[in-house]
């Protein structure tokens, strides 16, 4: 998730939309908008969709409703690497 309020690319939140991890865990998630419009971009919430958790399958899909603090998952080490890598070479 990226702010552009400034001109920039501020990334602000990283997570998986889908993950499928062998048989730890798999499942697909889409943003809220109208819960997230509700924080006022201070937390992302989703309907998170869970079919295979722990190595269990669900028969019917766990459906769950998360909300991400505004900076979870972001990594300013990663940042900065992506920052430089994108700077001019001269």
């Amino acid at each position: 998730m990226f702010d552009l309020s400034r001109g920039q690319f501020d990334e602000v939140m990283k997570t998986y939309s889908r993950l499928q991890d062998n048989d730890r865990e798999g499942y697909t998630q889409v943003l809220d908008r109208n819960r997230t419009l509700q924080t006022h971009g201070q937390r992302f919430c989703a309907t998170k969709t869970t079919i295979f958790e722990g190595g269990e399958w669900f028969q019917t899909p766990h459906v769950t409703h998360p909300c991400y603090e505004r900076g979870f998952g972001v990594s300013r080490d990663e940042l900065k690497i992506g920052i430089d890598l994108l700077s001019p070479l001269w």
